[in-house]
C-alpha cells in the first residue's frame, strides 16, 4: 500500500517508547465538516502504520463491533501528528492511543490486543471480500 502523506509536524505529541508498538485513534475532519476516525497500528516495530478507516471508537468498552475500511499505510509520523493534512484533506487531531501488544495477521485475519487508558482490547477482524477494502472487527471477551 502507498504512503499518505503528511504536512511537516507542527503541532506535535509526546512520542511512544521506542521499545512498544503503538497505535492512535485519529478524527479526520474533511473540508466538508464530515469526518472519520483513521485507525492506525504499529504491526511492525518500525514500520508504516496499518490504518483503517472507522467510524466507532476500537477503544471504546461499549464498542462491541465495527465496519472498517483497509486504507493506505501511513507513515510513522501521524503517531505524534496532529494538524493539516496536505492537499487540502482536512485535518486531524488524536483522541486515543496506546500500545499494540499483539498482532497476528493470516489469510482468515487478524487477531490484535491493544492497551488503552490501563485497559487491554482484543479484536478479531477479517476481510468481508469486498474489493473496496471492508473488514468487519468483533471484540473478543474475556
Amino acid at each position: 500500500m502507498g504512503w499518505a502523506s503528511l504536512n511537516p509536524p507542527d503541532a506535535c505529541l509526546p512520542t511512544p517508547s521506542p521499545q512498544s508498538r503503538a497505535w492512535v485513534l485519529l478524527r479526520h475532519t474533511l473540508p466538508d465538516g464530515s469526518w472519520h476516525y483513521d485507525w492506525m497500528l504499529e504491526t511492525r516495530p518500525g514500520g508504516p502504520l496499518t490504518t483503517f478507516r472507522v467510524q466507532h471508537r476500537p477503544d471504546a468498552l461499549e464498542t462491541r463491533w465495527f465496519e472498517a475500511h483497509r486504507i493506505a499505510d501511513h507513515r510513522r509520523e501521524y503517531l505524534t501528528y496532529e494538524g493539516a493534512v496536505a492537499g487540502n484533506r482536512g485535518e486531524v487531531q488524536q483522541v486515543s492511543q496506546g500500545s499494540v501488544l499483539e498482532w497476528h495477521e493470516s489469510a482468515a485475519g487478524v487477531t490484535c490486543s491493544i492497551e488503552s487508558s490501563g485497559r487491554i482490547l482484543q479484536w478479531t477482524g477479517r476481510s468481508t471480500g469486498l474489493q473496496d477494502g471492508s473488514w468487519l472487527f468483533e471484540r473478543i471477551e474475556n
